[in-house]
């Protein structure tokens, strides 16, 4: 966020650093974090209500685990990809919508699969740091 912010100043910069110029740039810093922060908890709310209501639905169940699963993939994933479409963060986005996954949407999800989602998220979490 401030990389992008420093960076669009730095193309128009004139030789002078105003007030009013850094009044914008953290204005433009709080509003990116903001927006990012809000739509990564409503996302993530909105996937716990989607997973709530879909297990009460018959027709859910009749395609098992693996289409909770997969919701649940896909839900995590969404606030970041929804984020850098809009311009926002999606680290912020999808760090909110974590915490707030955690505490919701995890307490939706059958065992088996809270199960297998923990797995997922270990093996990409040990894959990434191995890669880093």
């Amino acid at each position: 966020v401030l990389y992008h912010t420093f960076i669009k100043y730095y193309d128009n910069f004139t030789g002078s650093v105003t007030i009013g110029d850094v009044a914008r740039s953290l204005g433009e810093v709080a509003w990116i974090f903001g927006g990012s922060l809000a739509l990564g908890i409503a996302l993530a709310f909105g996937a716990a209500m989607v997973l709530k209501f879909a297990q009460s639905r018959s027709s859910f169940l009749m395609h098992g685990k693996q289409m909770e699963l997969a919701l649940f993939v896909l839900s995590c994933y969404t606030p970041f990809l929804v984020a850098e479409s809009l311009e926002l963060s999606g680290i912020v986005a999808i760090l909110f919508a974590g915490v707030v996954t955690r505490r919701y949407t995890v307490v939706n999800l059958s065992e088996e699969t809270r199960d297998r989602s923990e797995a997922i998220v270990s093996v990409l979490a040990y894959l990434a740091e191995s890669l880093i």
